[in-house]
């Protein structure tokens, strides 16, 4: 695969502000970047995942490539690549359509191929969602919203959430705000946090008591707190009971307090357990005051790919399409699974952000791959095309990490690379036009 120069216009130095940034699911929509022909540059930005992120942001242009009949990946132009993936789509009785990570718009008709193929549709962070998704089927739940927390809560538990480098930004955009609706609330805001001390978020603005411990140490001091929320003496004493004593004191005593979590931050096989003892000890707070959670997490599109799974096919993620009508089934319909009763003939993994590894098929397996240029080189595909970052390279919507509000999404930089949608277009249209 080469890298193939296209004749760009070049361009000053531009400044815009109020852009969103797409490399986390909080899409903080308040930051200032500077773009050149030579790529994206924020400014003053205090948080290291989108400033690592935008140096990635490249207007270069990748040529797809296809497998030849000698085996060997070469260069290819784009609408042959494209005809390449769609004649292996077509011929696959099993698709599995994986990664999604992309917009909103992308994923809609992502699901409107994979319906027509019979296909299994699924997230690379499903895991982690689907942890929050069986909670909430099995007990119920209080959550709120972001802007719900920042302008009513006065008390704010963070529990083993990244914000010191992934959600950097949520105690600056949320709980830190100048004004709110509330102005009583947001004067005496409390924020606590339970969790490993690489985690931990910081401010400037006021203190954050911390109850420090390993992530597998999560679930039994949860517990432990819930106790405390429910005024139960406790048989022996356990570590950082005083504190967390106080702390449960504190929460019965709030008008409004909020538990704010990260399911992938959890230990895997413990990531239920946690959050059914948040959503216990919320509804308990709630027969005496008023709290909610919120469940931070959907980066890569994870967001926007729950919900429009639940709009189109009216269940969560990790759907099939096999037997013509969609079916949800959260253990049957995982790739491993699939792969190892060899239930998957054709793997097509789209991934525009390209942070994540996609899985190896086993030999022999069509293998299709859409995604970010860096990652594209590396990958050995059948297919590789590579793709434009959404709100980078073209303009998209994603979900935001609360599922209540679709932020739309600028484009930054010129390029020649395609956007997903486009992709998965051609191929539809590709399909339509033979039954015609």
């Amino acid at each position: 695969m080469a890298t193939t120069a296209k004749t760009v216009q070049k361009t000053a130095e531009k400044t815009k502000h109020d852009t969103v940034c797409p490399f986390c699911s909080l899409l903080c929509d308040d930051v200032t970047v500077k773009t050149t022909d030579e790529g994206v540059t924020p400014v003053k930005l205090n948080c290291p995942n989108a400033s690592r992120e935008y140096t990635r942001a490249r207007p270069d242009f990748l040529a797809p490539s296809v497998r030849s009949a000698g085996g060997d990946l070469e260069t290819a132009k784009p609408k042959d690549a494209i005809r390449a993936a769609y004649d292996l789509i077509k011929a696959a009785k099993s698709p599995y359509f994986g990664g999604l990570g992309t917009d909103l718009d992308a994923l809609r008709v992502i699901h409107e191929l994979g319906s027509h193929r019979g296909a299994v549709v699924d997230h690379m962070g499903a895991q982690s969602t689907l942890a929050n998704v069986g909670v909430m089927q099995t007990l119920g739940w209080y959550t709120t919203t972001l802007s719900e927390i920042r302008n009513r809560a006065d008390l704010v538990l963070i529990v083993g959430a990244d914000c010191k480098s992934r959600y950097a930004r949520f105690v600056e955009r949320v709980l830190e705000p100048s004004a709110a609706l509330s102005t009583a609330a947001r004067k005496r805001r409390r924020v606590a946090y339970l969790g490993p001390r690489k985690n931990a978020p910081s401010s400037k603005k006021f203190r954050i008591e911390n109850i420090y411990c390993d992530s597998d140490e999560i679930v039994t001091l949860l517990s432990v707190l819930r106790a405390h929320v429910l005024g139960k003496a406790l048989a022996n004493e356990v570590p950082q009971s005083a504190k967390l004593a106080a702390l449960g004191e504190s929460l019965g005593q709030a008008e409004y307090a909020s538990i704010v979590w990260s399911t992938s931050d959890f230990t895997a096989p413990q990531a239920r357990l946690c959050i059914e003892s948040i959503s216990k000890m919320i509804a308990d707070l709630n027969t005496t005051t008023r709290a909610a959670g919120l469940s931070l997490g959907g980066d890569d599109g994870g967001m926007s790919a729950m919900q429009v799974s639940s709009w189109r096919s009216g269940y969560p993620l990790r759907v099939s399409y096999a037997g013509g009508v969609p079916s949800y089934d959260p253990q049957n319909n995982r790739l491993d699974r699939l792969l190892e009763a060899g239930q998957v003939d054709c793997l097509v993994w789209i991934d525009a952000f390209g942070r994540a590894t996609p899985p190896t098929p086993p030999a022999g397996m069509p293998f299709i791959f859409l995604g970010h240029p860096q990652l594209a080189r590396r990958i050995k595909a059948d297919v590789v095309i590579p793709v434009g970052l959404p709100g980078i390279h073209h303009k998209a919507r994603l979900v935001r990490t609360d599922s209540v509000v679709t932020m739309p999404l600028d484009r930054l930089l010129p390029s020649k690379l395609p956007s997903v949608k486009s992709i998965i277009d051609d191929i539809i249209a590709m399909l339509q036009g033979e039954e015609a």
